[in-house]
C-alpha cells in the first residue's frame, strides 16, 4: 500500500505561479510505502504506484515545459538498508516514480 500526499508552493491546479515575480512553483509528493516499489517489483505494483501519483496530478491544468528540478529524499531504516535485501538500489526505486511524473498524465513533458 502507498500513502501519497501532495503539497504545493506558489502554484495550484489552475495556475503555474500564484506570484509570477517569484517565477517558480513547487510540487511536493510524499510517498509512504508498506513495501518499496522498484523497477524489479511486479508490474501491477509499479502500475498502481504510477496510477496513484498521476491521480494526484490529474487536477492540474498545466505541466512543466521548462527546466525541472527533481529532489528525492529517502528515509530508510538503517538496519534494513545495510543488513537485508528488503530495500533495493536507489536507482531502481526512483525509476517508477520518475516514469509517473513524465509524459502523458505526468507533471512534465
Amino acid at each position: 500500500m502507498v500513502k501519497l500526499t501532495l503539497h504545493t508552493r506558489n502554484c495550484d491546479p489552475t495556475s503555474l505561479y500564484k506570484l509570477e515575480e517569484l517565477a517558480n512553483s513547487e510540487l511536493e509528493l510524499r510517498l509512504e510505502f508498506d513495501r518499496i516499489v522498484s523497477i524489479q517489483s511486479q508490474k501491477t505494483a509499479r502500475d498502481e504506484l504510477c496510477a496513484a501519483i498521476q491521480e494526484q496530478l490529474r487536477s492540474f491544468e498545466w505541466i512543466c515545459a521548462g527546466p525541472v528540478n527533481l529532489e528525492l529524499l529517502w528515509y530508510l531504516h538503517g538496519t534494513q538498508r545495510q543488513e537485508t535485501d528488503k530495500v533495493g538500489d536507489i536507482d531502481n526505486i526512483t525509476k517508477p516514480i520518475i516514469d509517473s511524473l513524465t509524459g502523458e498524465g505526468g507533471a512534465t513533458d
